[in-house]
């Protein structure tokens, strides 16, 4: 019999990450198969986020109780897209906002 390595401990199965707004935490998806079509929605919208890929990253990141309550705050597209939707997948990657590294400063000679 071949070698079993058990890595089942190393897992997370019941963490979540959350954001917190006006005191309310609100749990993001982070399963790999979400993300892995996250990851492809921003790729697809590099250059340009419709309004049908926000939809779809919606659904991907949160469940119908976060997106509605999401939607009950009746936040600009602006703080949505860019502050939630993107605080939401920093969250889901497991970072910190502060921790996405710093910008790199060219070398100078």
């Amino acid at each position: 019999m071949s070698k079993i390595i058990d890595i089942t401990d190393k897992l997370s199965f019941e963490e979540k990450p959350c954001i917190q707004i006006k005191g309310t935490v609100i749990p993001v998806n982070n399963d790999a198969a979400s993300m892995l079509k996250v990851m492809a929605i921003m790729e697809e919208s590099a250059k340009h986020m419709t309004t049908e890929n926000i939809k779809r990253l919606e659904g991907l990141l949160f469940d119908e109780e976060a997106a509605a309550l999401l939607r009950s705050l009746k936040l600009t597209i602006s703080d949505y897209v860019q502050t939630i939707m993107q605080t939401a997948m920093v969250a889901a990657n497991h970072f910190e906002e502060d921790e996405q590294g710093e910008e790199a400063t060219p070398a100078t000679t």
